[in-house]
């Protein structure tokens, strides 16, 4: 399946041998296209074990044990991947509520007190975390697909139609827009900026069909072009910085991830194995390894050092992988997959929870500063968090 293709969830979430039917109050939410907007469902956190009148679960099984579905794990665990596993809630602890159109796009302030999301609703918004109040709006002349903070939390860069712009958080003004010049040609599909916060990327699609323009683009903070890195055939859909600086990976429409040289430009290898598009991409914090999560339904774990692939990850749904994280000290993994947000052990690659979301997919995630929390955003215009303290690597 593209990743141009719309995004189809199924109503039904399978669990074990159980299958859970996914409604709300208010009828449920069905799938939704790329293109248009779908009906809100019950947020449910699946597999999670029942609980009897007292509290207790009907099953008793602890972590490790295996399990066929919601009543043989304890209370307070979950059955994942046939086995009991840790989870903390099963219901988000806080939604954020204002986009008008889906949110492709969060991140973290590094102080963890802050939240930028990206919409197509040709806004980004800054929200306080504690309270999930809207701080500012900050606009953009078509659909946000990406958005991050500057190291040190000051500065706040937003990538959509056309134009990257850099803002300055306290007092929600533009600084700068990042502008290759033929406003009809490109969209930027990825932004990051560099550990040394002297430095960002930005990738971009080729509307016009001219795959020269499939690129990332180094830049100045104060807007100077610094490096073009060509190399990929289709769309580059997701950058980022090697935590120490030195190198720079795009993910690609084409299937493959890159590896650069970010101070020569250099090619350093290549990932091969997806057989669809790659719309994510992330590097380990210790930079060792990396993920990249695809539009053939799995997500990979490479060794950066060999290129060599280490795992493969598939969702329990069955579905594109839209947004990849490390937590914050690399021993969990944490993706967008289809409907659901769901963690791994970085380690065992064991599934440690699944939180399901039926009719509204999860578009984007990122990681609180503290690993405590995870902030996913959604095709029915919220931004969900998560808390995924209880979660044991």
């Amino acid at each position: 399946m593209s990743a141009r293709s719309s995004l189809g969830i199924s109503k039904w979430v399978f669990v074990g041998a159980v299958a859970l039917a996914a409604c709300s109050s208010t009828g449920g939410g069905g799938g939704e296209s790329d293109d248009a907007g779908g009906d809100a469902g019950g947020d449910v956190a699946m597999p999670f074990a029942d609980s009897g009148p007292d509290g207790a679960s009907p099953g008793g099984g602890e972590v490790g044990d295996p399990c066929l579905g919601v009543g043989d794990c304890r209370s307070g665990l979950a059955c994942v991947a046939d086995h009991c596993a840790t989870a903390s809630s099963k219901d988000p602890i806080r939604i954020f509520s204002g986009h008008t159109a889906r949110v492709h796009a969060v991140a973290f302030s590094p102080d963890g007190k802050k939240l930028l999301t990206g919409s197509w609703d040709y806004t980004s918004k800054l929200w306080d975390v504690a309270s999930g109040a809207a701080i500012a709006t900050l606009p953009q002349q078509g659909p946000v697909n990406s958005v991050t903070f500057s190291p040190d939390g000051t500065k706040a860069l937003t990538g959509g139609t056309t134009v990257a712009k850099l803002w300055d958080v306290s007092s929600a003004t533009e600084i700068h827009t990042f502008s290759r010049g033929n406003l009809a040609s490109w969209n930027v599909l990825g932004v990051a900026f560099s550990p040394h916060a002297d430095r960002i990327v930005t990738s971009y699609d080729a509307l016009s069909g001219d795959t020269g323009n499939n690129v990332a683009i180094l830049w100045s903070t104060a807007g100077d072009q610094v490096r073009t890195f060509a190399g990929h055939s289709d769309w580059v859909w997701a950058v980022a910085f090697s935590p120490d600086g030195t190198q720079l990976l795009t993910a690609s429409g084409d299937h493959t991830a890159k590896l650069w040289n970010a101070d020569t430009g250099a090619e350093i290898r290549t990932f091969s194995g997806h057989t669809d598009a790659l719309q994510a991409a992330a590097f380990s914090p210790d930079g060792t390894r990396l993920l990249t999560g695809s539009a053939d339904f799995t997500m990979k774990l490479w060794d950066v050092a060999t290129g060599g692939e280490l795992h493969t990850f598939v969702g329990t749904s069955g579905n594109e992988f839209r947004g990849v994280a490390f937590s914050p000290d690399g021993t969990k993994i944490a993706a967008a997959v289809g409907p659901d947000l769901e963690v791994w052990s970085a380690s065992t690659f064991a599934k440690l929870a699944r939180f399901s979301d039926p009719g509204q997919g999860a578009l984007a995630l990122a990681y609180a500063p503290d690993g405590k929390t995870i902030a996913t955003g959604h095709y029915d215009q919220v931004v969900r968090l998560w808390d995924v303290s209880g979660l044991a690597p």
